[in-house]
């Protein structure tokens, strides 16, 4: 049975994945790395990855991190306030399905770019619980299962009673971790792990609510 249904953000219910591409695009060009491919892009981005992780994939010294986190960040809050976009009609969605469930938002974004989305799509009105990056703890990103346990907690449904809905492997594993059902999104470039199958599969987000049912179990 589900109870409560919690979402990832990017590329889940606002179509920033783009907007993301671009800013490294252009972060990575002033410290001189040039033609990021969108595989080579992809291959980080789909990892769950920090800034670290970008600055070892594409070669650029670790001593610029100061410097490329603080270009990355105003450039990208400048981005999203400007540009981001509901994918799908999932603001309508997120509507009609908080009449029937209490919604949580669990997103390894930062606060400052959750709260530049909202400045342009108002998300937060839809939401009981909303927890990014800076409220979990850095050290406690997807997949661990803290974010999402939080989440349930404050919206006092047990965790087998939770659904999350997302569109990267990480965030089947985080569900699975939590003891939460999963939805998997395929419109993103992700690759599934037969390993891993998610409880539902929609191709986006306005095939959930057909997709969901009262009779709905978690996987043991």
């Amino acid at each position: 049975m589900i109870s409560a249904i919690l979402f990832d953000l990017d590329g889940t219910l606002v179509d920033t994945v783009p907007l993301y591409e671009k800013n490294y695009r252009e972060c990575l060009r002033h410290f001189g790395v040039e033609n990021v491919s969108s595989e080579n892009f992809f291959a980080v981005f789909n990892t769950n990855a920090q800034l670290f992780d970008y600055l070892d994939y594409f070669k650029v010294s670790r001593d610029h991190e100061p410097a490329f986190r603080k270009m990355r960040d105003r450039n990208f809050v400048r981005l999203l306030s400007r540009d981001s976009q509901w994918l799908h009609h999932a603001d309508q969605i997120l509507s009609n399905l908080a009449s029937r469930f209490p919604l949580g938002l669990v997103t390894g974004a930062r606060r400052i770019y959750v709260d530049a989305i909202d400045s342009k799509l108002g998300i937060r009105r839809h939401f009981k619980s909303v927890l990014t990056v800076d409220d979990i703890g850095i050290e406690h990103r997807k997949p661990d299962p803290y974010g999402l346990l939080k989440a349930s907690a404050e919206l006092h449904v047990p965790p087998c009673q939770c659904l999350y809905v997302g569109d990267l492997l990480c965030d089947v594993q985080v569900a699975r971790a939590a003891g939460m059902m999963s939805c998997l999104i395929t419109q993103s470039s992700y690759t599934m792990d037969p390993s891993i199958p998610p409880d539902f599969c929609i191709e986006n987000i306005s095939q959930l609510p057909s997709a969901i049912s009262p009779s709905s179990t978690c996987k043991k």
